[in-house]
């Protein structure tokens, strides 16, 4: 029985059209994101590799890897936060459409600019459209709107919670890696510690910068999105046990929203192969337990 038009609207053009904004978006944001790749990780590695054979140009090989390491928290990073904020507006400005939800003007800001938004959209190939579609489990159609609303955010806090926790691990064990084989590396070569510190963690140090400040990152965001997990699950409990009512409840939502929009604006890209690779089974699990949480609770009885 549907009991909503939630899973019907999602997928309607005058609400889609954002989701195609924000794709465009990340499309820029990720080119951002391989350059960064290329000048903290694969450009450091070659020049601790050179620096083998041409130890007169450690010197220039260390002044290389701090200016590197300036370049991306300077300009790039600056960028990348830039975009990661048009983005959440985007999403932001999605969910308020679909959700019928207030635009908290004093947290989020201005909405991006009509034809700020048209500009994206049609730079937009329709053959990447079914990657959008059914962004909010079907199932939340089956239960009454109020409820629905809470069950999507429930699933979009799993989701992105669950996302950069992964990606947190594989950041941090790529930088524990990276580091044990720099050491391994000075120590077959027999390099002095000054000859280490130049040739090999100097050039390096762009790319261990960013894996310490990823790491970090997406571990405080990770947890963030947990905690506002938690509260979701509190607010769906309450909910469904009629203690609190949806008068009461609407105003948690827009709350819970705001929670939502600040650390989507404030989280760092992940990279898109993780995304690609995860997001299928992720997906799967996240409709699994949409069900799973109507079916417990007896709305759908």
């Amino acid at each position: 029985m549907t009991k909503n038009n939630i899973a019907r609207e999602q997928n309607s053009e005058p609400v889609l059209r954002f989701l195609k904004a924000r794709t465009i978006v990340y499309r820029k944001a990720n080119l951002l994101v391989g350059l960064q790749i290329l000048l903290t990780a694969v450009v450091p590695a070659l020049m601790a590799v050179a620096g083998i054979w041409l130890l007169d140009w450690k010197s220039l090989f260390a002044l290389a890897g701090l200016s590197i390491a300036l370049v991306d928290m300077l300009i790039i990073d600056r960028r990348l936060g830039k975009l990661s904020v048009d983005a959440a507006k985007l999403a932001e400005e999605f969910d308020c459409r679909l959700f019928s939800l207030p635009w908290s003007e004093i947290l989020v800001g201005q909405r991006l600019s009509p034809e700020t938004v048209q500009g994206y959209v049609v730079k937009f190939r329709q053959k990447k459209e079914p990657a959008i579609l059914n962004w909010y489990p079907e199932a939340v159609s089956t239960i009454p709107r109020y409820l629905g609303v809470l069950l999507c955010q429930r699933t979009n806090l799993w989701y992105d919670s669950e996302l950069r926790s992964h990606y947190a691990a594989l950041i941090k064990w790529a930088g524990v890696v990276g580091f044990i084989l720099c050491f391994v590396l000075a120590w077959r070569l027999n390099y002095t510690l000054q000859t280490t510190v130049l040739s090999i963690f100097s050039p390096m140090f762009p790319f261990f910068a960013w894996s310490i400040r990823t790491y970090w990152r997406q571990t405080d965001v990770s947890a963030a999105q947990a905690r506002n997990l938690s509260s979701a699950e509190t607010l769906w409990k309450q909910a469904v046990r009629g203690t609190l009512s949806e008068t009461k409840l609407w105003p948690e939502i827009r709350d819970l929203q705001n929670a939502i929009y600040a650390r989507r604006s404030a989280s760092p890209l992940i990279l898109p192969f993780l995304y690609s690779v995860l997001r299928p089974g992720m997906e799967n699990r996240m409709s699994v337990a949409a069900e799973k949480f109507i079916e417990d609770s007896g709305l759908n009885s």
